[in-house]
Formats: structure tokens, C-alpha cells, sequence
């Protein structure tokens, strides 16, 4: 019983994140795919399709637009495949102590590199993180 259950609940998220991607999610990524200067008013729209925004006040948002746009995308887009995990840990600290975020931030970075690379990492939070605990 408990595998139906699991399995039904495995089946619920899985359609959730296709149609996620199939609407904003993918969009979003798809333009942020194709451009190089993230502006603030992308990262308002960005933020708040991933849930992100209250987490990421507005006073840091020029930092935080600068910082992805410079350190964060570059790296993510240029690193090979097995090196995406450790620049996606890296980059979540890096981001506060940058000035750009008033704290570590796993899930905005991992998030941020599903944009860019989403067939190499997946996006990571508390969430999950709470989902991979009880399995």
C-alpha cells in the first residue's frame, strides 16, 4: 500500500514540474538561455516564478542581477557536466558573501542552473531536501 501511495505521489509531482516547465518555468529559462545581461525586471519575474522573490528582498536585487549575470552564468554555462554540482554549492555561498543575497542561497542557485542547464542538475530546496530525509 505504502508503494501505491508513494508511487501516486511520485506521479502527482512529476506532472506538476512537466506542466511548470511547459508554462513560465520554461519560458523564463528559455530567455534566460538566449541572453547574457540579466536585468532587474527579469529577475522580479524570475524570482517570483520560482517562489524566490520574498527570500531575495528588493534592496539586494541589483546585486543579485549583477552577480548572476556575471559570476553565476558564466560559470554555470561554461563548466562541464560533472562540475555543475560543485559550482551550484559554491555559487550559494559565494552569493552572500558577494553582498548579493542576506544569506546562502542552494535553492535560488540550483534553481538558476536548472534554468541554464536543465538537463544536467535539478533544482534543490528545502523541499526536496525534506522529501530525500524521509525516503
Amino acid at each position: 500500500m505504502t508503494k501505491l501511495l508513494e508511487a501516486g505521489a511520485l506521479k502527482k509531482a512529476s506532472e506538476a514540474a512537466i506542466n511548470g516547465w511547459a508554462g513560465h518555468e520554461g519560458a523564463l529559462a528559455s530567455e534566460l538561455q538566449t541572453t547574457t545581461k540579466i536585468s532587474e525586471a527579469f529577475l522580479k519575474r524570475w524570482l517570483s516564478c520560482w517562489m524566490l522573490a520574498r527570500s531575495n528582498p528588493v534592496s539586494f536585487r541589483p546585486a543579485l542581477a549583477e552577480f548572476l549575470s556575471v559570476r553565476a552564468r558564466t560559470r554555470i554555462v561554461r563548466a562541464n557536466d560533472d562540475e555543475v554540482p560543485a559550482i551550484v554549492s559554491s555559487l550559494a555561498t559565494e552569493i552572500f558573501t558577494a553582498g548579493a543575497a542576506k544569506t546562502k542561497q542552494t535553492s535560488l542557485i540550483s534553481k538558476f542552473a536548472f534554468s541554464l542547464r536543465p538537463e544536467t542538475v535539478a533544482p534543490y530546496d528545502r523541499r526536496a531536501r525534506i522529501g530525500l530525509g524521509k525516503r
